[in-house]
């Protein structure tokens, strides 16, 4: 076979692979959240080296979802500390339900239309 037409064969193959994977593609966006995403992320940095950082969930499966949870690489405190820390500040939950936070030494705060706090 020549040159010339391995070269076609290759390219007609090319184009065969890209139209069948075409083909195969569902119709409209691709998702690969699941079926809880964060919906919208902010965060701002100050020159102190303070960052504060708010996250919008999306759950689309309501009542699958118990409590959303989060690892930190550094202690979660509800107090000021002398090392670095995360300081929580506040949680916003919608009505009906209640929000909560655990910091390092298992302290629990919990929010909702009266707050508790637990050691």
């Amino acid at each position: 076979m020549s040159e010339t037409k391995q070269i076609s064969v290759l390219v007609l193959i090319t184009l065969l692979i890209g139209a069948t994977t075409l083909f195969l593609l569902p119709k409209g966006p691709i998702s690969f959240g699941g079926d809880l995403v964060v919906d919208n992320y902010e965060a701002v940095l100050f020159s102190d080296g303070t960052l504060i950082e708010k996250y919008t969930y999306d759950v689309q499966n309501s009542g699958q979802y118990r409590m959303l949870f989060r690892y930190w690489d550094d202690l979660l405190s509800f107090e000021k500390l002398d090392r670095p820390y995360i300081e929580f500040l506040s949680v916003t939950y919608p009505e009906g339900t209640i929000g909560y936070a655990k910091d390092y030494w298992g302290n629990v705060k919990v929010f909702g239309e009266q707050s508790y706090s637990y050691t």
